[in-house]
């Protein structure tokens, strides 16, 4: 944990304390105890709650500022207590302006009640001041000396409320708004008056227990409660979760019901929704079977009558005459697939509860040994006449990075040359020097650490906060070397390049990667292509609900996937061209009406072939060299076309190798995946090759890495998160429980042509008779002529091309 976290909680937590303390202070004020000028002698014992110290901080409270001292304090240990439960006061100086016309209304009335006299009978426990404190006096013999009576109980009165409902606006709505509904309830206008009254106090600061819970459910749909704050580190958390960082609920069985509560809520108008667009759809199929019968009705009284086999080509052509036309149908019918993903209504989200406690007591163990390697280190510069001082240390999970600060005169190359006496001193492995520090005068000396901290992905999970929320696909990747939770977005990175030797916990992030989907994103939201020529490493994600096909396992099958890819990368840009968006987030913000308006589908077949939702599609690939083994220059081409353009589209590529050679990691590859994670790898050439630079040579394995992110060259060390076999299974077997996967016909169709005339297309003959009559054999044409995918002309071409009726491909005319 940082410091200025634990001094923020200390301090919130003093807070509170003291405004308390103050509080009982002036609650059990006696006029005889000491300061007191009025009684002598003064109790002894103190009769003062909080003793002699209770009482001088009383007496001069009430001395000053009267009675108003105790709105003041009261307010002020509400306000810390809200804060230490993760909430904030908004707007701070507008409830401060609120807060100090009460006071100064509560002394000024107490003083116009009481009047100016300093001796009360002595059992009533009177103030050190007379009634209303030196600031009482002074305001009302203002008001009384220039407003007479009338006019001070008017100013009084206002400020009264106004003080109020600045300060706390939702109490005195609520009280107005109650008292309406129950003389509306009494005139039998009870409903319209209980409307009004939710909508003009929803929002307001009365309800903070409200907020809070609401807070909680709108940060993860899961069972953890996430806290919105995140504005200067991913691990902020509430209460007493910034020490153990269990999962806080602040309202217990409170949360939970109304959590609940909206998820029937939710799922009732789902099913709503859902009948009301079948009875619509059904409504629009009668309108346009009637349409059809009219207009067949009408040709059956020319001179000519026209049998029902002309009618369709001719319902078909007659679209053709007009320009716009032809776009629309090819975007709607070709482009788009009739394949319609499943809906997940009562789909929910793993519970974090699936996975494992993070350790705790690691810091604490941490910084015992700080201390004393920073003197080590010290007295070996000082041994080689460097004069350097240790100014910070940042204890992570793996490394502890020790700040240096440099005399002037002294060169950064001169403390690089010594990392291996360093290491030598430190009884570590090795030893990485990084200079200078972006943002700072110091250089950064990073050593392992003698005891390594398991990194849980639970942990990262927790201490998400609001950040995570506003992310398309979050990854929790691992902890920083300062220990801040390492957290990326897939959709802005938006490939990413992992290279690692055997045993350097790559297969580990990439088993990270996959469980943080299935952690935080829907089937209809993101789904999964996984290829394995390992055939061993991904095998226990089969049947997950995010996959578009089972687990590839063969080579030749992962190259002709990453062919449609590319396919279905045109299909989508073509889709979204129409629709007129840019990307692939605007397009899932269209609403079914702007859809409809938007392409004017004719018949309710054309509007079902229509995608409503468009979900991100990954590619994650465990082993590149195996590919580029087999077919390195159709590989290179798919993979290079597609890092390239299909951000816009949401699909993205998440691609392993545990070779970072040349011929593995070519320069197109390298250049169009700007994100890459160095694992350990054998030789600096390997480090240059996946990272730009050296440094991955040195890490210490088993989840140490090198995080590069798009748009800078600056690496950020971190500890990867570590999933065993148990938390994979758990996850697992939760999603297949609750949902089934729902393969791509296409994806299940590769690599499957079969010639026997039993397994023939149904449509294969009519391709062949659009091939003979155009004299072309063209995949584009056949999907445009029959209205199929492309996956299924090609299928139909390769059948025709084995079958004799085409020939040897001579390339495009």
């Amino acid at each position: 944990m940082k410091s200025k976290e634990v001094y923020k909680f200390a301090s919130e937590g003093f807070g509170l304390a003291a405004s308390v303390f103050l509080l009982c202070s002036c609650i059990s004020f006696h006029i005889g105890d000491a300061p007191s000028e009025y009684v002598w002698p003064h109790n002894q014992p103190v009769q003062n709650w909080c003793g002699s110290i209770g009482a001088f901080c009383a007496y001069y409270l009430l001395y000053f500022v009267g009675p108003g001292v105790f709105i003041l304090l009261a307010t002020l240990a509400w306000a810390f207590f809200i804060h230490l439960l993760g909430s904030k006061v908004d707007q701070v100086i507008l409830r401060g302006i609120g807060l100090m016309l009460l006071v100064g209304a509560m002394s000024t009335s107490w003083f116009f009640v009481w009047g100016d006299r300093t001796i009360w009978p002595y059992h009533s426990g009177i103030f050190p001041m007379g009634a209303g404190g030196i600031l009482g006096i002074a305001i009302g013999s203002a008001l009384k000396a220039h407003f007479a009576a009338l006019g001070t109980t008017i100013l009084l009165a206002s400020t009264w409320f106004v003080g109020f409902l600045v300060l706390a606006d939702s109490m005195i709505l609520s009280v107005f708004h109650g008292f309406g509904r129950m003389v509306a309830w009494t005139l039998g206008l009870a409903e319209p008056a209980y409307s009004a009254a939710r909508k003009q106090t929803q929002g307001s600061i009365g309800q903070i227990w409200k907020r809070l819970s609401e807070r909680q459910r709108e940060q993860f749909p899961g069972p953890m409660p996430m806290q919105e704050d995140g504005d200067e580190h991913l691990e902020q958390s509430v209460g007493i979760e910034r020490f153990n960082r269990e999962p806080v609920r602040p309202l217990g069985e409170v949360v939970r019901e109304r959590r609940e509560k909206e998820q029937e809520r939710l799922r009732q108008q789902a099913e709503q929704a859902k009948a009301d667009r079948a009875r619509a759809e059904q409504q629009r199929a009668e309108q346009t079977n009637q349409k059809v019968e009219d207009r067949a009705a009408e040709d059956q009284t020319v001179e000519h009558p026209v049998n029902e086999k002309t009618i369709q080509p001719q319902t078909e052509e007659k679209p053709a005459e007009k320009k716009p036309q032809p776009m629309k149908m090819r975007a709607s019918e070709a482009k788009v697939k009739p394949y319609i993903p499943a809906t997940y209504d009562d789909y929910t989200l793993p519970p974090i509860e699936l996975l494992r406690e993070p350790e705790f007591g690691f810091a604490a163990i941490q910084e015992k040994m700080v201390e004393g390697k920073a003197k080590i280190l010290e007295e070996l510069l000082a041994e080689f006449g460097i004069n350097a001082h240790v100014v910070n240390a940042e204890p992570g999970p793996a490394i502890t990075m020790y700040e240096l600060e440099l005399a002037p005169g002294i060169k950064v190359s001169q403390i690089a040359n010594l990392s291996n006496d360093m290491a030598r001193a430190l009884s570590a492995g090795s030893v990485r020097v990084v200079a200078p520090l972006q943002g700072r005068h110091t250089i950064g000396i990073e050593v392992p650490n003698s005891q390594r901290e398991t990194v849980r992905i639970k942990d990262l999970i927790q201490r998400g906060g609001a950040r995570v929320s506003k992310m398309q696909i979050p990854l929790f990747l691992g902890k920083t070397s300062s220990g801040e939770a390492l957290v990326s977005d897939l959709a802005g990175m938006p490939h990413l390049l992992i290279a690692g030797t055997t045993g350097s916990g790559k297969s580990v992030c990439i088993n990270t990667i996959i469980t943080s989907i299935l952690m935080m994103r829907r089937p209809d939201e993101v789904k999964m292509i996984l290829i394995d020529p390992k055939m061993v490493e991904m095998a226990m994600f089969e049947s997950l609900p995010h996959l578009m096909c089972p687990v590839v396992t063969e080579v030749k099958r992962a190259e002709q996937i990453l062919e449609w890819a590319t396919t279905t990368m045109d299909e989508r840009y073509e889709l979204l061209a129409e629709a007129k968006v840019r990307n692939l987030a605007s397009y899932n913000m269209l609403t079914q009406e702007e859809i409809i308006e938007r392409f004017q589908p004719s018949t309710p077949e054309e509007e079902a072939k229509i995608p409503k939702k468009l979900p991100h599609i990954i590619i994650i690939i465990d082993e590149l060299a195996d590919l580029m083994m087999t077919s390195a220059k159709e590989v290179e081409a798919y993979i290079v076309r597609i890092a390239q353009k299909s951000r816009a589209v949401g699909i993205h590529l998440v691609i392993a190798t545990q070779r970072p050679q040349a011929t593995v990691v070519t320069g197109l590859i390298k250049a169009n995946m700007p994100t890459r994670i160095g694992f350990r790898v054998a030789a600096r050439m390997d480090s240059r090759i996946i990272l730009d630079q050296n440094g991955a040579e040195t890490l210490l394995g088993q989840g140490d890495m090198l995080f590069l992110k798009p748009g800078t060259s600056d690496l950020e060390r971190a500890q990867g998160a570590f999933l065993d076999d148990q938390e994979i299974a758990a996850v697992v077997d939760y999603l297949k429980n609750i949902a089934q996967p729902q393969y791509h016909p296409d994806l299940m169709q590769l690599n499957q042509v079969d010639m026997s005339m039993a397994k023939r297309d149904e449509l294969f003959d009519q391709a062949v008779e659009v091939v003979l009559e155009t004299k072309r054999g063209s995949v584009s044409l056949l999907q445009r002529r029959l209205g199929v995918g492309y996956a299924r002309a090609s299928r139909m071409i390769e059948m025709m091309a084995q079958a004799g009726i085409l020939g040897e491909y001579k390339g495009s005319q």
